[in-house]
């Protein structure tokens, strides 16, 4: 049987075709909410090339461009085998790390009398969308029963950009499954003002959500305070915010980007949480960010204060995260007293 004979950049061509479409059916499938896809193993282009296996994300098994075309002659070197590795390897750690959240936790003490320790769970920039719904929402009610928090907080980009996607894939009962004993509250974060804030808020609340635009709520002792994201022009600062409150209770913040933190740090505030920065999403942006904000990742005692900074729930634009990682806080508040 006569066989075309092809050099190694034709068959690495053939190949990479093979494995991107075999990626964007991964990614569909994900967006899909179907979990895995796998390509099939010993995956034949024209009779003779094997290129891949791919299985399901977080379990990454080798890829391989290795079977030649049958008496072509098979030249295969290290660094052309190694790039598309890398490359698959790197795709699937960064899709990991967008889908798998872990659960941070952090206790704090602060200067004021409480009748009992509060449990919070904190979770910022979901950005419901095509490819990030129902699924995951469940996941998070999952966290937060089984961490059995008091509260839930939830401090904006809880959409992404609307609420198409949200209303089309019918993600409302998955929402109204998320409680906590003492309530969950939101604020609106800039993916949710960007153009369909009254909508957003509209379904946040059809949802059991209280969303917090400016103002302050006293819940079980405590002072919660939520603010509206910066594209808010006439939105008051939290000093505003706090005038005639009572500040000798716990004061909690929701204030969807770190960018005020030490102007509050002055104020009494004791627990502050934020969002909005995603450690960056992907590499090397978890560096750039840290030269843009006071605390643009993580957890920190500042002044008065206990400021928080998550990478977020989910993620914006694609399934990737490099250099960070889908997340809850847990955060115990306790008295010093």
């Amino acid at each position: 049987m006569a066989v075309c004979a092809l050099d190694w950049q034709s068959r690495q061509t053939l190949a990479d075709g093979y494995f991107l479409f075999h990626y964007k059916r991964l990614v569909g499938r994900l967006a899909a909410g179907v979990g895995a896809y796998d390509v099939p193993r010993g995956g034949v282009l024209d009779g003779n090339l094997t290129v891949c296996d791919v299985c399901r994300v977080g379990d990454i098994y080798p890829v391989s461009f290795a079977a030649p075309f049958y008496g072509a002659p098979t030249v295969v070197t290290k660094p052309a085998l190694f790039a598309p590795l890398f490359v698959v390897g790197l795709l699937g750690f960064g899709m990991y790390n967008a889908y798998t959240p872990v659960v941070r936790h952090q206790t704090v003490f602060i200067n004021k009398k409480m009748d009992k320790p509060l449990r919070i769970g904190m979770a910022s920039d979901l950005h419901l969308g095509i490819l990030f719904g129902a699924r995951q929402l469940d996941k998070l009610t999952d966290i937060m029963k089984q961490e059995q928090v008091d509260m839930v907080l939830l401090p904006g980009d809880l959409m992404d950009d609307t609420v198409d996607a949200y209303l089309k894939e019918n993600m409302k009962p998955h929402l109204q499954k998320l409680t906590a004993p003492m309530g969950v509250y939101a604020t609106l974060g800039n993916h949710d003002w960007f153009r369909d804030q009254k909508r957003i808020k509209h379904e946040l609340e059809a949802a059991g959500l209280t969303v917090l635009a400016n103002q302050v709520l006293e819940v079980n002792g405590v002072l919660l305070v939520g603010r509206s994201d910066d594209l808010d022009r006439k939105r008051p600062s939290a000093e505003q915010l706090l005038e005639g409150q009572n500040t000798q209770l716990p004061v909690l913040l929701m204030d969807h980007r770190p960018t005020s933190i030490e102007a509050h740090a002055r104020l009494p505030i004791d627990v502050q949480v934020s969002g909005h920065v995603h450690n960056g999403q992907v590499a090397p942006a978890n560096l750039i960010v840290r030269t843009l904000y006071r605390l643009a990742y993580g957890y920190e005692a500042i002044g008065n204060g206990h400021f928080f900074t998550t990478s977020g729930y989910g993620f914006w634009g694609i399934p990737l995260r490099l250099g960070s990682q889908s997340e809850v806080w847990v955060i115990d508040i306790k008295s010093k007293h």
